[in-house]
Order: C-alpha cells, then structure tokens, then sequence
C-alpha cells in the first residue's frame, strides 16, 4: 500500500484497489469493544495531535504577519485550503 502510494498517489486505481482489498479482509475481523475503544481513543489523540499542530501554525502565522498588518485570523481561517479527501 506504501509503494502504491508513493509511486502512484492515493487516487490512483492501484492505491484504491490495495486499499479496498485491505479494508475488506478487515471487515472479516471481529474485533471486541475493549479494542474498538483502544483504537477510537488512538484516533482521537491524533485528532488532538493535529488540531493542536494547527493552532500552533495559525497563531505563528496570525502573530507574525499580523505585527506587520498583513493579515487577521479571520482572514488566515478564510483562506487556508479544507481536507477536500
């Protein structure tokens, strides 16, 4: 999947398909609530993880460029790109 990825990007035909194979030998996987929970709660640090990494470049980026009046947080937050998958 690795190699798919970094020879042919995540919206390539081979990436989709290894994606899709191993999404579907998960699906045979029963997993018990104890380890759902452990891998929800693992997502949701690396949610935190990234929500933190953003704040920090938001205000490195408001505060200096602000001091020079080049920007507002208002207008960092309208022109940053969105997570289009």
């Amino acid at each position: 999947m690795k190699r798919a990825l970094a020879e042919h990007g995540h919206r390539s035909k081979e990436y989709i398909r290894v994606r899709d194979q191993i999404g579907n030998e998960l699906m045979n996987i029963r997993f018990t609530a104890r380890i759902i929970e452990r891998l929800c709660d693992s997502l949701r640090g690396m949610v935190d993880e990234v929500r933190s990494h953003e704040r920090e470049i938001m205000n490195l980026c408001v505060t200096r460029a602000a001091c020079c009046g080049l920007i507002s947080s208002r207008s960092f937050l309208a022109a940053r790109p969105t997570c289009a998958g």
